[in-house]
Formats: structure tokens, sequence, C-alpha cells
């Protein structure tokens, strides 16, 4: 199993998503890659993937790793990152064209669940782009402003070789991913608050998802974290909601929704999408349901002790998805979610998995959780779309 050194690791944390290389002190050729639960599992399960190397056409020179997963018939899963060191150990080079070599997959929650072998079988281009890659004086985006024109221009050509297997701005050359002796590992988190475990392919993915967030959101909100607490109403019991965090600012509720991975991409993305956007519709039927009890003052209750909920705080709600999948639907759910929102004065939000992790990194150093929610549910309220997108997610460093 390859163990990334400190600076790569470092950078994974770091970041939402990306690929990097390494090489140890005997030669040895190793990559780490960041993506989300279910590109993990697609590719477990054989999900046809392709890495890409891109050096731009012309000066300033910049190069791009990326990894295009056919998990969906209709848009692949795309995680790619700019090459910001161009010291040799961090640069792919012909000795991973042909031979075997270790490969970790890290998740949202930073940890290497699962590794493999993987050898390259590249076409005469992927050669050329190595070469390139390799000879040529590589920049690097020196400010945000460069970074995103950069992003733009790759973007495009992104686009333009998905759809007609060329590009403009920048040369791609593609490998076939083979990948062999997969291995998953069962990943323990701790800090003096919670611990959670999970297996990635051997627990139930809806089950991970809740210990993921449960895990994560102990980082902010401390030991007033809880996972499915029970609501009393009269004399039923049941469920209130999948995760609940409280502070002194308000009420975090957290309704987590999973979508089912294929061995491949026959599972089309529009009935991937209707089964998502069907139970995201849910989510927000039973965070309603969650409101309405605090409002009441049910007890709610975990192991025993009863959780004070005062119903005046600020209450977000959030309905958690492993990712956005397809066009259809969202409107329904956009317009559902501010209907319910003013009807119950709450702040509603659909957040995929990776990007509330990212948010909570952000979040976690000055309390500030609900101010952003706050100002994300304004952007999304005035824009019509449920997804904002980070553009540049990436840490610091120190």
């Amino acid at each position: 199993m390859w163990v990334a050194g400190e600076y790569i690791s470092r950078l994974a944390i770091s970041s939402q998503g990306g690929i990097w290389f390494e090489e140890s002190y005997d030669g040895q050729l190793g990559m780490v890659a960041k993506v989300s639960s279910n590109v993990i599992k697609a590719l477990a399960k054989g999900c046809e993937c392709r890495f890409w190397v891109c050096v731009s056409r012309d000066k300033p020179f910049y190069a791009v790793y990326a990894l295009v997963v056919y998990d969906s018939s209709e848009a692949p899963f795309v995680v790619y990152n700019f090459i910001m060191d161009t010291a040799p150990k961090y640069l792919v080079t012909r000795k991973g064209v042909g031979e075997a070599f270790a490969f970790c997959f890290i998740d949202e929650t930073d940890a290497m669940v699962l590794s493999s072998s993987l050898r390259f079988v590249s076409s005469e281009g992927f050669i050329r782009s190595i070469e390139r890659l390799n000879c040529l004086p590589l920049s690097r985006p020196s400010s945000n402003d460069e970074l995103f024109s950069a992003m733009d221009s790759f973007e495009v050509s992104l686009h333009e070789y998905l759809c007609r297997g060329e590009a403009s701005d920048f040369e791609i050359g593609v490998a076939k991913c083979e990948f062999s002796d997969f291995s998953f590992n069962r990943v323990s988190h701790f800090n003096e608050y919670v611990q959670s475990t999970y297996l990635q392919m051997g627990d139930i993915q809806g089950d991970i998802q809740e210990v993921q967030i449960y895990q994560m959101l102990s980082y902010c909100f401390k030991n007033l974290v809880y996972h499915a607490p029970n609501v009393t109403t009269g004399d039923k019991s049941r469920e209130l909601i999948d995760v609940v965090a409280l502070n002194g600012d308000g009420v975090l509720l957290v309704e987590s929704k999973c979508i089912t991975v294929a061995a491949d991409s026959s599972l089309e993305t529009s009935r991937q999408n209707k089964n998502l956007t069907n139970n995201c519709h849910k989510a927000i039927g039973q965070i309603e349901g969650a409101v309405k009890a605090i409002r009441r003052y049910d007890v709610v209750e975990t192991d025993g002790e009863v959780l004070e909920i005062h119903k005046s705080k600020n209450i977000h709600g959030i309905v958690l998805i492993s990712e956005f999948i397809g066009r259809n639907g969202w409107h329904d759910i956009h317009a559902k979610l501010y209907e319910l929102s003013e009807k119950h004065d709450i702040k509603l939000h659909v957040f995929s998995l990776g990007d509330f992790s990212m948010t909570l990194k952000l979040c976690s150093r000055d309390d500030s959780i609900f101010t952003y929610l706050d100002k994300r549910f304004s952007i999304v309220k005035n824009s019509g779309e449920l997804e904002v997108t980070i553009r540049d997610p990436s840490l610091p460093l120190s």
C-alpha cells in the first residue's frame, strides 16, 4: 500500500479534489487522487476511467492532470488540478506507462479508503504530452485572476475534448486506466468529541454518509452534534433527523440522501437524476417535520440525554447528497425549499458531501458557519441555482 508523503497529504487535505504524483527515494512511483465516495465505489466496481495529461499549446505553459470517470452515460465525472510544483518527483514520467504503480484514493473526509495498482495503457498523444510536460518551462498561476483565467481556458478545452476529441488551447494526451488488486481500508476517525468507523464497500452507503457528516460536524460543533436523535410526540417516538448540530448561533438539521452506484454507466443519468431528486423531496419533508417538532417543544433525546433545542434560534436545514446529477427536477426543489423557508422562517440548502466538507473546513477556525450559510441562502435564493461552487476552495498549507 502506498502511503503519500507529507507534502502530498497536505495538498489533499487542503483541496476539494485533485490528482498528485510522487516518486519515492528508491524510484517507486505513486499516485493519489481525492474524489467523491461514489466515484471511488464506481471505479472499484469496474467503471471505465481515463487519465489526461494536458499542457497548454502556447505560453505561458500550464500543465493539468485530469481524471475522467465514466460513471454516467451523459456526464462523466472529472476532477483536475493545475500542477503547482515542477519538481520531477511531482510529475508523471514514462516510468508510469506500461508498468504498474501504486495508487490510492482519498474521500471527502480526507481518509485513504482504497488502494490499488494502476497501469496506464497509453496512446501516442499521451507519450507526447508527458514529454512536453517534462521538457517545457512550465508556469504556475501567480494570482487568483491568473488562476481563474487559466481554469476558464482549460474548462473550455475540457468540454471541447469530451464533445469532439480535440481542444483548442491545450494539448491533451489520454491513457486508459487499468486498476488491479483493489483493497478497501476500514476508516476510523477520532477526535476528543466523537469517533466513527466505516468500510466503503462493506457498509450501507446511506449509513456511511451519515457517519461521515457526523464526524465532519464534530470539528465545528464539538460535542454538540448528535446522530439520529429520537423525538417523542404524545406516545409515539421516531427519528427526528439524521444529524443535529447546535451552537450559540443556531441549529443545523441535516438529512442525508445517497444515489445508487452502478458498475458502469449503464444506469442512465436521467434515471439517477430522478431517483436523487425524489429523495431530495422526501428529505425536505423530513426537515419540515423536524422543525415542526422543535417548534412544538416535543422531547428530543439521544442515549437518554434530552436535547435543549430553542425554537427561536436561527435554524438551517441541509439536504446532503452525494453529488449533483443531471439537470432535471432541481428547479422544483429550489421552489419547494424557498416556499418552506418562508413558511417556517428557516433557511434550507442542498449540499453535496464534498462541498459541505470544504465549507466546514473554511468555517471551522472562527465559528462562522451560520454566517456563511446565511450568505449562501441569499445567493441561492437570488440566483435560482441550488449548487454554489467555491471556485478556488484550497486551504492555506500552513
